[in-house]
C-alpha cells in the first residue's frame, strides 16, 4: 500500500507495510458481512508510529465496474451445477445491475431476467421467474448489465442445505 500523498509525516522506510497479513474480521454493524482487515504502520521515524487499519469487502479485491452511462458483461458458456444464483455487488439507488441468462448463441432464455437490483451485499440471492436449476447441467452465458455498480464475484450454488436441519439446533442467519 501507498503511504498516501506527502505530507512531511510520511513516505519513510518502512510506510506502507502491511503487519499480519489479512485477517476477517467481524462487521462493525450486526447484519453486516464480515470484512477483510489490513493494518499498516504510519508515522515511521517521525513520532510514535500509529497503527492503521483499512478495511475491504470480501472478494472486493476486483470488480467489473461500469460508469453511469453503464455498460454490459457477457461470459463465455459455462456449465453449472445447483439450483441458486448469488452475486457481490454494490449498486445505489438511481443505479442497478441487471442479470439475464442466455444460450450458447447469445439468445436470451425466457423467464430469466433478474430486473434491476440495487444495494449493497456479499451475497445476494437472484431469484428468476423459473427455477435457476433447470438450466443446470446445460451450457449458458451470463449477461451483466450495470449502471454505476461494481460487481465483485457471482456464484452458483446447491439449494440451501440448511433446510431441515433446524431440529439439530442450526438457526439461519
Amino acid at each position: 500500500m501507498t503511504p498516501g500523498p506527502e505530507n512531511g509525516r510520511n513516505w519513510f522506510y518502512g510506510e506502507g507495510y502491511v503487519h499480519y497479513g489479512m485477517i476477517e474480521t467481524e462487521a462493525e454493524y450486526p447484519g453486516e458481512p464480515n470484512e477483510i482487515s489490513l493494518y499498516m504502520g504510519k508515522n515511521y521515524q517521525v513520532s510514535s508510529i500509529d497503527l492503521c487499519r483499512y478495511a475491504i469487502r470480501l472478494d472486493g479485491f476486483f470488480s467489473w465496474r461500469a460508469d453511469y452511462q453503464g455498460g454490459k458483461i457477457i461470459t463465455k458458456p459455462v456449465i453449472f451445477d445447483g439450483g441458486k444464483f448469488s452475486i457481490n455487488f454494490k449498486a445505489s439507488g438511481g443505479t442497478y445491475i441487471r442479470i439475464r441468462f442466455l444460450d450458447e448463441d447469445g439468445n436470451f432464455i425466457d423467464g430469466y431476467d433478474s430486473g434491476n437490483h440495487y444495494g449493497d451485499s456479499v451475497e445476494r440471492e437472484i431469484k428468476f421467474e423459473k427455477p435457476v436449476s433447470e438450466l443446470s447441467g446445460k451450457p449458458v452465458r451470463i449477461e451483466v448489465s450495470l449502471k454505476d455498480a461494481d460487481l465483485y464475484s457471482f456464484k452458483f450454488d446447491t439449494e440451501d442445505f440448511t433446510e431441515g436441519f433446524e431440529d439439530f439446533g442450526y438457526v439461519k442467519g
